[in-house]
């Protein structure tokens, strides 16, 4: 009988241990969700809301465009910025020729279809260069809101191989950010702040 009731108490101080075990781990769990919680969603912010706003009275639209980019070795050709964009009806038998170095009115251009966060750009370019730089004309079509969108504008790329990139080691800086440069996704986001105005 003795050693039922000693086989009692151990029975009873492992059942005791284990509910303040448990009740421990439940209570630290508790604690532990409401210290570190569910992690949040962090908002990416909104990358156009210091960018200026350009309207349009005659087309009828508005637009919101960087002033500047963000980049060390490609520049935006002033005058053509923010970029020159008309509206016009939607042109069913539009289709984006692919060609590579042929001979255009402005030059020798290249044009190829690209598509972006399932939109369809028909890309033209066209470069010139002069005084060690090269000059692209960057002409995009789009179908947006029921209109075809045509965009224009220049950048400037400077000869990456001149004297003064290869200081400190510049040039290598230079040519990787120009070859790495997308103006697609710079259109892209301008173009999703795209509306018509009222």
């Amino acid at each position: 009988m003795l050693e039922l009731s000693h086989l009692n108490k151990k029975i009873s101080t492992l059942v005791g241990i284990l509910i303040i075990v448990l009740v421990a781990v439940i209570a630290g769990g508790i604690l532990a969700w409401q210290y570190f919680g569910i992690p949040e969603k962090k908002e990416t912010g909104n990358e156009t809301a210091d960018w200026k706003t350009y309207r349009n009275e005659d087309y009828g639209y508005e637009i919101k465009y960087p002033e500047e980019l963000d980049t060390s070795y490609v520049y935006i050709h002033q005058s053509t910025w923010p970029p020159q964009i008309t509206v016009k009806p939607i042109d069913p038998n539009f289709i984006c020729e692919e060609f590579q170095n042929k001979k255009i009115s402005t030059g020798y251009g290249n044009q190829k279809e690209v598509i972006l966060n399932n939109s369809k750009y028909c890309l033209l370019t066209v470069g010139e260069g002069t005084a060690g730089t090269i000059y692209v004309t960057y002409k995009y079509i789009t179908d947006k809101n029921s209109k075809q969108l045509t965009l224009v504008f220049v950048l400037k790329f400077p000869n990456c191989g001149t004297t003064y990139y290869s200081i400190d080691n510049k040039m290598q800086e230079c040519q990787k950010e120009q070859k790495d440069f997308e103006p697609t996704v710079l259109i892209d986001k301008i173009l999703s702040t795209f509306r018509f105005l009222e």
